[in-house]
């Protein structure tokens, strides 16, 4: 029986050391000695130069049969085809962003135009080096004499390395008299798109609608809306069933969408023009709506080995991160809880984000595939929404992490 090579022997690159011991063959099959030829021998040299250029082309040209399946696409030849075959392009890295709290304790009003503030947070990492992290706020605001005031901030920098944790100590630089600012919720950045992600979004896009199912028509609508300078509205998108159709929504930074859904002039007004023109059918009625956002405060107890390599705050910083990570990766409105689970506590057709989600965030922070070893081997975890149990939600509740409390006990 004769043995077929696989696609991906098909494609595969051919190394320049295989293509030079593929000319010496043919060389030699013609009668000439190459074994008589010393380094560098010109026709020797002029050989391995060949080979590399022309393993260099089989390189180039495995990657460019590999960009007509998506799915074996790899790097920048995976966003080219996502973005050309499948209308598709990835998201950008974007900056924390999200309101803070102003605080004027002087007697007199404070008046400030966008960009006017600057905020510094000073992050230890794990290494025990610090990086500093900029915030300037995005529009005018006015702190009344005595007030406070909440107001929106982004960071200098994009990605989730900008992420401005809840309770964070942050300071103004410059100084400002009589001017405070706290943090009542965390502010998440996000990095650049994964390719796989990308892959998966793509996946669901025209040309292939005719296989998209009726909610994942509007997801796919719903991701793709941009603003006029071209940056993506909707970071998040679930579809309740029903007439009307529900489409709940979360903005690309992890928040509500701003605006007015009647209002074209504003992100929310854009993108349900784009659900009612590209996604509803004859005799169906939608309704797009803003998630409602639920700051979640978290308390945590991890016990960590006495051996461990780990200070204390290099602990919770790898916990903290985890658990943004947890929380961003929420769906809208939680989890629906399997048919097969349902128990008096837990009533069929409800939603949840389950405690024990929680906790593994926090004992197991740095992840199934990190290299890092794991200091933490038991952690207890409640929060200020439902103690000690799972956290009931709503088809459009988003929860937010908040204030995170932490303790770490060796043993």
């Amino acid at each position: 029986m004769p043995k077929h090579l696989s696609f991906e022997q098909l494609i595969a690159p051919i190394q320049a050391l295989d293509v030079r011991k593929t000319l010496y063959t043919i060389l030699q099959r013609f009668g000439i000695k190459t074994t008589t030829w010393q380094p560098g021998d010109p026709t020797r040299t002029t050989l391995q130069a060949v080979s590399l250029l022309h393993s260099a082309h089989t390189y180039w040209a495995s990657n460019a049969i590999r960009m007509k399946f998506l799915q074996l696409a790899k790097g920048d030849w995976a966003r080219a085809t996502a973005k050309f075959d499948y209308g598709t392009e990835g998201n950008s890295a974007q900056p924390a962003a999200g309101n803070v709290m102003f605080a004027n304790s002087t007697g007199a009003p404070m008046v400030f135009a966008p960009e006017d503030i600057t905020i510094k947070y000073t992050k230890t990492n794990a290494d025990q080096s610090t990086s500093v992290y900029t915030y300037h706020n995005t529009s005018s605001l006015t702190v009344a004499a005595g007030g406070s005031l909440a107001s929106a901030i982004e960071a200098d920098s994009v990605g989730r390395a900008s992420t401005l944790p809840a309770g964070t100590a942050v300071t103004l630089s410059p100084a400002i008299n009589g001017l405070t600012v706290t943090v009542p919720s965390t502010l998440l950045g996000r990095d650049e798109e994964s390719i796989q992600s990308l892959v998966n979004r793509a996946m669901l896009a025209h040309p292939a609608a005719s296989r998209l199912s009726p909610a994942e028509v509007y997801q796919d609508v719903a991701l793709r809306v941009t603003n006029a300078d071209g940056s993506l509205i909707c970071g998040k998108v679930r579809v309740v069933p029903g007439n009307p159709v529900r489409v709940l929504v979360e903005s690309i930074s992890g928040g509500a969408i701003p605006g007015d859904a009647n209002d074209v002039n504003t992100p929310l007004g854009r993108l349900n023009v784009a659900i009612q023109t590209k996604a509803v059918t004859q005799g169906v009625t939608a309704v797009v709506q803003n998630v409602i956002i639920l700051v979640v405060g978290l308390t945590y107890t991890a016990f960590v080995r006495r051996d461990s390599q780990y200070s204390d705050d290099q602990v919770k910083d790898l916990i903290a991160t985890s658990l943004y990570d947890t929380f961003s990766e929420l769906p809208i409105g939680g989890f629906e809880l399997p048919t097969a689970l349902v128990d008096p506590s837990h009533l069929a057709g409800s939603r949840w984000v389950f405690l024990d989600s929680l906790k593994a965030a926090v004992e197991n922070p740095t992840g199934p595939d990190s290299n890092v070893t794991n200091p933490v081997f038991k952690a207890v975890v409640t929060t200020d929404y439902a103690g000690a149990n799972d956290l009931l939600t709503g088809d459009g509740v988003q929860m937010q992490l908040g204030q995170v409390n932490a303790t770490v006990v060796r043993l």
